[in-house]
């Protein structure tokens, strides 16, 4: 597991191409910017538990 702080409009690189940007922080929710090449998904994990 990998846990790290950011602040808004900070951001963090993954390999392969994939940023993941704070975009957002309001009553303590967080919105994320995801940007990801387009030969890849991403699933929610909460969908997964739903259909797992």
């Amino acid at each position: 597991m990998f846990i790290i702080t950011r602040k808004k409009n900070e951001a963090i690189l993954i390999d392969g191409g994939t940023r993941i940007t704070i975009s957002d922080i309001q009553s303590g929710q967080v919105t994320l910017c995801v940007e990801y090449p387009e030969d890849k998904e991403i699933v929610e994990d909460k969908l997964l538990e739903t259909t797992g």
